[in-house]
């Protein structure tokens, strides 16, 4: 059985509608733990991969670099974390959670488990296996498609009109409906 080309073109927008209605409903849901999902997933990566270092955990948890650094700033003087010397590499840190932090990280998963069992709620075993399984499958063929990418050199998609003359000149270009436009440059 085919899919409609439309519900098709919705897989991207669902994708990520899902993620950000999760999170939004994360977040009303541990306002009492006092935290936002960026810091519950540092907690959450933290818990299962010590030693990281902020680049490491910044990819790993899909936290801006910027932000993570203000997180992690918050949570060592909170006392959730700590910053260790790399043994090797005496410019980098490893991050390790104190244990004050596993109570925290325990809430964590308590919630994400009443969320996830309510998300399913109304699906048989059955469905919420296929849905992971095909969800996992998914991840799998980003992944290998992006590690794809980032072998193959960058390629330039834009080029420069031809006929350009100077600053503020108008210059005639394509739009993308095909349709020519004048413009300055």
């Amino acid at each position: 059985m085919s899919v409609p080309t439309d519900r098709l073109r919705n897989f991207g927008f669902l994708i990520g509608d899902i993620g950000r209605l999760y999170t939004k409903l994360f977040e009303y849901e541990a306002e009492h733990l006092g935290l936002n999902m960026a810091e519950a997933k540092v907690l959450a990566c933290l818990s299962r991969n010590a030693g990281l270092n902020q680049v490491q955990l910044a990819e790993l948890s899909g936290v801006e670099p910027m932000s993570l650094v203000r997180i992690l700033d918050r949570m060592e003087a909170d006392n959730l974390l700590e910053r260790r010397p790399h043994p090797t590499d005496r410019r980098a840190r490893q991050l390790h959670l104190k244990a004050q932090a596993q109570a925290t990280v325990e809430q964590i998963w308590h919630l994400s488990d009443q969320m996830r069992t309510q998300a399913f709620g109304k699906f048989k075993s059955e469905e919420r296996n296929a849905l992971i399984d095909l969800l996992e499958r998914v991840h799998v063929k980003l992944l290998e498609m992006i590690a794809e990418r980032a072998r193959k050199p960058a390629q330039r998609t834009v080029t420069e009109p031809k006929n350009v003359e100077r600053r503020g000149a108008p210059v005639r270009a394509r739009s993308r409906n095909g349709k020519t436009q004048r413009a300055l440059r």
